[in-house]
Formats: C-alpha cells, sequence, structure tokens
C-alpha cells in the first residue's frame, strides 16, 4: 500500500517509550489491528506509521490519500474541529488501554503499550490528511528531567547511569492534542529525584562529618562505608529495573501473540455474519398466492335446498277436497324458481379476472452501522452558461437550485450532505457537510449561488472526492451543462477519485446541448461507476435529481 510522508523527526524532538527494553512504536502492525477491531478504522488511521533509518532518523507515514496538512496551518474553525476529533481519538484509546490492563494478565501489557501509545510530546505533531486526523511522534516523550547535583565523581556516574536507563518523564499536553494529558511513565524520573536527593543529603552529612573527624574519626569512616553501601544499593536496583528481567519481552510478546489471536477470532466471526447478512438482507420475500374466488359462491348455493323441500306438505292437503289440488300444485312453483337467483349471483365473482400478484418487493438498503452513514457530496456548476433558459422556464441554474432544495429535504435524517460550487478557473470553493440539523444552511448556500465565468469542472470533482468519507458509502451528483473550461481532464480526476475511494459513485446531471459536451458527461459517470440523468423540463430535473442521491442496489 502506497505511503504519503508526513515529517521526519530525531531524537531531539523526543524519546521514544518502551516496555521491558522494547520501543513502543516498534509494534506499530499489531497496535492499529488491536485498535481497528475493538475501536474502529479512524483509530487506526490516527497512529502514523514510524520507520527508523540506519542514522536514527524517524520518518513518519500513512496510507491514506489527500493532501496533508499541518494542524497549525489550517483555518481556526477546521484546526479546532481537527483538535476536537483528535483528543476524542485519544480519549477513546486511553479508555481502552484501562480496560485491557483490568481484563486479564494477559492483556494487561497490552493495555501499557497502548497507554504509552497514546502520549505525544509538546509539538506540532497533529496533521489533516484527506479530512481525517493523523499524529506523528505517539508513544514518545519530551526531554528527560535532570537530577540532583551528584556528591562525587562516582556518585555522578551512578546517578547518570540510573537516569538514562529509567523511563522517560511525563510529558506535558502536546499542542497539536488539547485536552489530553500524557501519562508518566511507571518507574520515571520522579522515583531517581527522591533517590538522588537521598544521596546529596547522605553526601552533605559525610561532609559535615568529615569537618569534625579530628574529634571522632571512627564515626567519619562509618559515615563513607555507609554512603558506599547506598550508591552499590542504588546502582543494583538501577541496572535490574533497566534490563527488565529476561522474560519481559518474551511476555510482552506472548501477550501481542494472545491479543492477536483474539482479535483474529472477532474479526473472522464479524466477516462470516457480514456475509451472512449480505445473502438475506435483499432477498423479497415469496409473494403470497391469490385465493381461488370459485370457493366464494358456495355458500349461495347451499342455501335454495331448505325452500326446494317446503312444498311437499302442500301436496298432501289436497287428497280430502277433490277440487283443490291444482292450486296447491301451482304453488310449489315459486319456490321452484326462488333458487334460481342465487345460483346466479355466483356469476359476478366468477366474471371478475383474477387479482394481479403483488408487485415483488424493492430490494432494501442494506443497513449501516453507526460511524458509517452514507453521504452526499454536490458539485453545482455556476458557470456563465447555467444562465441560459432551461425547459421553457427560467434559467439552468435556478431550476437547478429548486430541484436540489427538494431533494435535500427528501434525505434521511442520518445523512451528511457536502457542497461544491465552482464560478470561475482556480475559484473552487469547498464547504463544510451539513448535518440534518444544518441542512436550512445549506439551501441558504445553494441560493445564494450566482453565474460566473469559466468552467473548473476536474478541481471540483477533486475537490470532492477528498472530502467524501472512505470507510463509508458516498454519492457524488454532479450537475454541469458541458466540459472543463479551465484545461483541467474531468474524466481523469474521476477515476482518481473512484481508485482513491471505491466506495465512492458518481451521478451526473446532464444540462447540455452538445454532443461533445454529453461525451464528457457519459466519461465521469462511466469513470465513477454511475450514470448520467438528463431531465427535460424543471420538474423532471427534481425527479431526476433524487434519483441520483439513491444508492444504486436499493431505493
Amino acid at each position: 500500500m502506497p505511503q504519503q510522508l508526513l515529517i521526519q523527526t530525531s531524537g531531539q524532538d523526543g524519546h521514544s517509550l518502551e516496555i521491558n527494553g522494547r520501543r513502543v512504536a516498534d509494534n506499530h502492525e499489531q497496535i492499529v489491528a488491536i485498535l481497528r477491531s475493538r475501536l474502529g478504522q479512524n483509530h487506526a488511521d490516527f497512529l502514523a506509521r514510524p520507520a527508523w533509518d540506519a542514522a536514527g532518523t524517524l520518518s513518519w507515514t500513512t496510507h491514506l490519500a489527500g493532501t496533508a496538512q499541518r494542524a497549525s496551518a489550517l483555518s481556526d474553525e477546521d484546526r479546532q474541529k481537527l483538535e476536537k476529533t483528535a483528543a476524542r481519538l485519544v480519549s477513546d484509546i486511553r479508555g481502552l488501554a484501562a480496560q485491557m490492563q483490568a481484563e486479564s494478565p494477559a492483556t494487561q501489557l497490552v493495555g501499557q503499550m497502548l497507554e504509552r501509545a497514546a502520549q505525544v510530546p509538546p509539538g506540532d505533531w497533529l496533521y489533516s490528511v484527506g479530512g481525517k486526523a493523523v499524529t506523528a511522534m505517539w508513544a514518545h516523550s519530551g526531554s528527560a528531567v535532570a537530577t540532583g547535583a551528584p556528591v562525587a565523581a562516582a556518585a555522578a556516574a551512578g546517578g547518570s547511569a540510573l537516569v538514562s536507563s529509567a523511563a522517560p518523564a511525563a510529558p506535558p499536553s502536546a499542542s497539536g492534542l488539547p485536552a489530553t494529558a500524557a501519562a508518566a511513565a511507571p518507574g520515571g524520573p520522579d522515583v531517581i529525584d527522591v533517590e538522588s536527593r537521598n544521596v546529596s543529603g547522605t553526601a552533605a552529612g559525610a561532609a559535615a562529618a568529615a569537618g569534625g573527624g579530628n574529634k571522632r574519626p571512627w564515626l567519619r569512616w562509618l559515615l563513607w562505608l555507609l554512603l558506599i553501601l547506598l550508591l552499590l544499593a542504588l546502582l543494583f536496583f538501577g541496572l535490574k529495573r533497566c534490563t527488565g528481567g529476561p522474560d519481559g519481552g518474551s511476555a510482552l510478546s506472548g501477550a501481542l501473540g494472545d491479543v492477536e489471536k483474539q482479535n483474529k477470532e472477532l474479526e473472522d466471526e464479524i466477516a462470516r455474519r457480514k456475509s451472512q447478512q449480505s445473502q438475506f438482507q435483499c432477498v423479497p420475500e415469496p409473494p403470497k398466492p391469490p385465493e381461488p374466488p370459485a370457493s366464494q359462491p358456495e355458500p349461495p348455493a347451499s342455501q335454495p335446498e331448505p325452500p326446494a323441500s317446503v312444498p311437499e306438505p302442500p301436496a298432501s292437503k289436497p287428497e280430502p277436497p277433490a277440487s283443490k289440488p291444482q292450486p296447491p300444485a301451482s304453488k310449489p312453483q315459486p319456490p321452484a324458481s326462488k333458487p334460481q337467483p342465487p345460483a346466479s349471483k355466483p356469476e359476478p365473482p366468477a366474471s371478475k379476472p383474477p387479482p394481479p400478484p403483488p408487485p415483488a418487493p424493492v430490494a432494501k438498503c442494506k443497513p449501516h452501522q453507526p460511524g458509517d452513514e452514507p453521504e452526499v457530496v454536490m458539485i453545482v456548476d455556476a458557470s456563465g452558461s447555467m444562465n441560459e433558459k432551461f425547459g421553457g422556464g427560467g434559467s439552468r441554474l435556478e431550476a437547478a437550485k429548486r430541484a436540489a432544495d427538494a431533494m435535500i429535504r427528501s434525505l434521511p435524517q442520518d445523512v451528511d450532505v457536502g457542497l461544491v460550487d465552482f464560478g470561475a478557473c482556480g475559484q473552487v470553493r469547498r464547504d463544510k457537510f451539513y448535518s440534518a440539523g444544518e441542512r436550512g444552511a445549506l439551501i441558504g448556500e445553494i441560493n445564494g449561488l450566482s453565474p460566473k465565468n469559466g468552467t473548473p469542472l476536474a478541481d471540483a470533482i477533486r475537490r470532492a472526492g477528498t472530502i467524501a468519507s472512505s470507510s463509508a458509502d458516498s454519492v457524488m451528483v454532479i450537475v454541469s451543462d458541458g466540459d472543463d473550461s479551465c484545461g483541467g481532464d474531468p474524466c481523469a480526476a474521476a477515476r482518481a477519485a473512484k481508485a482513491a475511494k471505491p466506495g465512492l459513485i458518481i451521478n451526473v446531471i446532464d444540462l447540455s446541448e452538445s454532443a461533445k459536451d454529453r461525451q464528457v458527461l457519459q466519461c465521469i459517470a462511466s469513470a465513477g461507476g454511475g450514470r448520467v440523468l438528463s431531465p427535460g423540463d424543471p420538474l423532471d430535473l427534481a425527479r431526476k435529481m433524487k434519483e441520483a442521491v439513491a444508492p444504486a442496489n436499493c431505493k
């Protein structure tokens, strides 16, 4: 994966933090894997990749695409936003470190490693790369804290050895990362300062005793003996702390192996569940078979049977009078004719055509997790040609404004919308992404667009591709009526944006009139994996605008 160089540092910029004689920054791949599985990709991308050369120079790189800018070079608003994001990421990493230290003895060393990874010395080490926060000089501290003055040459040698072998002092808050205080490393110079003060105090006592040694010579020699024993004890414990024991490196490696194994199991389980989810998320339910209509008229057909049995009693009554059989014989005819209407009732249901089968359900949009909501980036052509009439009504730009207004109001609440508009050559303006609560301000920005000269379409596509997210699905909607008039190649810009962020789809609203312009707009959509929508009037433009922001796999 190509790497982008951020900065090169040396040992004068800060001291590398260690655990059991091993630099924490050397475990970059393991730390990134843990952060990716436990916290997310943004936390993994936050730590730049370190690489030492033979001269001791440390190069900090990142795999993120886009322009890299120091936090100090940004505007006040962008810098505050970047620092706020960095502070949140550091807080999450420290929270995970505390959690892993409390989980089990196997993960305790890993938690300590993450705690040191969140430490950054003072300096301008925070960068914005493609809109994402990246920091260099992580797992480093400022200069070591000086100890007290030595009492003698031997004491000075012992004291300096302790300072160089001990862990570095706790650094103050880095200027690039606000509101984050670096935790002090265990076994730091605070302990050594206390020991140095004890040595200095003992030396003072020895000097005082030496001044009065003429009276009590045995007391002077006893004090010097105690001083030598104390120095030997300090050297012994200092060297023991420096080496960290023979099993320190192996314990850290074993803990890292256990955590990597757990992360691998979690990633395999997540991949398995995602594969199952993708198999069933867009499978339509089978339509229910229509009920046969012939079964409905059966109850009316059974009702005429009782009237058919009613005429039998009148047929037995005419036997005594021989002259009255004819009237009763004629009376049964009406009951016999009554069953006919019920028999004819089933005909209307039978004549109705069977109901059409229910339409096949439309595939639903794939679900998304918190933090990877889809994004929409709009590019509105505000060149002079957009002032021409469109569809027998107003100008093309006015129709595009009304269509964008309707589309923005119809978007779901979890979709962020960005805006890139262009006018004269070299005048491409990037606005921030607008949340659901800021859509009124976004509509005001769009309504304030006015036609200008020039069409820097390629620059606008590059700018929109830079601000689009690389971890979430994004749709770029281009509303334009022609080719780039500032010497750029919009097709190449679309291919580069798609290659840098595969989750990006580029759809084009074509308001052009010439075949040459249509060919360029078609090339942009093909390079971005999208399509071209050509409206015929302002109402059709509003419909096409809503189609352009919908993902290709759902509605």
